[in-house]
């Protein structure tokens, strides 16, 4: 067990608050975390990524106060996909101290590809800032894609194969974490 690991085995005997349901993260379920100060109050605040079951990586984040407390002020119960190997998600920090969210396949099969989130803390809720997706065929690697959105202005760029990235621009909404899902994704992106 790593030191992250057994950082989060102390820390993670947390109930998380969601929808009226209490769920105990187990620390053998706990799959990434990252720590960052998101709402600015000289705090750490720490996001979690876990197996959900079923395919299925779900996404805790917790605020702290002077106290020691934490709260959680952000759920997605299917945030990523979680496979077996070549195909675990993990948190990171964009070069703006955002949370990064990736998924990937990269050890199965001819289709490999890589999805990323980018959260935001804004208006006391963490939302959707840019999805980006890359593919391949790991036998043909002309059969290639790349879509990089950005919800919050709207603007995104796609291309297939050896294609330059191709601008579009859609109506630019706010999607919250836990209101994310594939269906979000601009037409655009094929």
């Amino acid at each position: 067990m790593g030191k992250t690991m057994k950082l989060v085995a102390v820390m993670i005997i947390l109930a998380v608050q969601a929808n009226a349901q209490e769920v105990l993260i187990e620390p053998s379920r706990v799959i990434s975390v990252v720590t960052s100060d998101w709402n600015d109050d000289g705090l750490m605040d720490r996001a979690v990524l876990y197996d959900g079951g079923e395919g299925d990586a779900a996404l805790a984040i917790y605020f702290s106060d002077t106290y020691g407390e934490w709260r959680v002020v952000g759920f997605d119960p299917e945030n990523a996909w979680f496979g077996g190997w070549g195909q675990i998600p993990e948190l990171s920090l964009d070069e703006g101290g955002n949370l990064l969210v990736t998924s990937m396949n990269i050890g199965t099969g001819r289709n490999r590809w890589q999805m990323d989130l980018t959260l935001v803390f804004m208006d006391r809720k963490f939302v959707i800032k840019t999805y980006k997706y890359k593919d391949h065929d790991s036998l043909n690697l002309e059969d290639s894609g790349t879509c990089e959105v950005d919800f919050l202005a709207g603007t995104g760029r796609g291309q297939r194969g050896e294609a330059p990235l191709k601008p579009f621009k859609f109506f630019a909404r706010v999607i919250a974490l836990g209101e994310w899902t594939y269906r979000d994704v601009p037409k655009e992106c094929g």
